[in-house]
């Protein structure tokens, strides 16, 4: 790992930013399809940014949410 390289994203953390009535669907899967994270207003949830997830679609209305990465040297 250079020094002028990026740090390598470690952990992640998503944060509901939206009132959970504004909107339907967008829940976050981590790992296993069908295991969602049901997240209310201004909860987060921080993982291992090597874990598969994605945001499941929104069917009605806006989600919005904060994301943020720590990085650092990779795991061992």
């Amino acid at each position: 790992h250079g020094a002028h390289e990026p740090p390598i994203r470690k952990i992640s953390m998503t944060c509901l930013l939206s009132h959970e009535s504004q909107f339907e669907g967008g829940d976050l899967e981590i790992t296993a399809p069908g295991k969602f994270a049901k997240l209310k207003q201004g909860h987060a949830v921080m993982f291992a940014s090597f874990l598969n997830h994605r945001v499941a679609p929104v069917t009605r209305g806006v989600r919005q949410s904060l994301v943020m990465w720590f990085g650092g040297k990779p795991f061992r």
